[in-house]
């Protein structure tokens, strides 16, 4: 009785590993995601009760990439323009520009790489590291 209760441990514990594994390998780019989760944000409260499917259409899912679903956690937009004056990795303040208040999901992508939006004209800002040029409209 003793060993089947280890080997059901000893395959609980492969299952989570083996799980952690491929959520890591399978989603490189996964970062905000990863340090929402890290923070112990669990993905009901950005998604709500029903979390989308892979592919799933994101009109249906309305309340995902919502400048207020983000603003709830991370206060207003001028707080964060204020959080964010002076970090060094960033050449301008990315939430104190000329376009006012962007939906958050202009840069910041959770299950991808984000993109610095600001460098569909701006070709010369230095993009921070983990990010990528956003693609000039022009050039599609």
């Amino acid at each position: 009785m003793k060993i089947t209760h280890t080997v059901r441990i000893l395959t609980v514990v492969a299952a989570l590993l083996i799980a952690s594994l491929a959520f890591a390998s399978e989603k490189p780019n996964d970062q905000l995601a990863q340090k929402h989760l890290k923070a112990g944000v669990t993905c009901e409260q950005c998604h709500g009760s029903k979390i989308p499917a892979k592919g799933a259409v994101p009109s249906k899912y309305p309340s995902i990439g919502t400048k207020e679903m983000c603003l709830q956690c991370h206060g207003s937009y001028k707080e964060l323009a204020q959080k964010t004056r002076g970090i060094k990795e960033w050449e301008e303040n990315p939430h104190a520009h000329h376009y006012g208040e962007l939906n958050c999901n202009q840069c910041h992508r959770a299950h991808q790489a984000s993109e610095y939006f600001c460098t569909q004209c701006h070709i010369e800002l230095k993009v921070p590291s983990g990010w990528k040029k956003a693609k000039n409209p022009v050039d599609e």
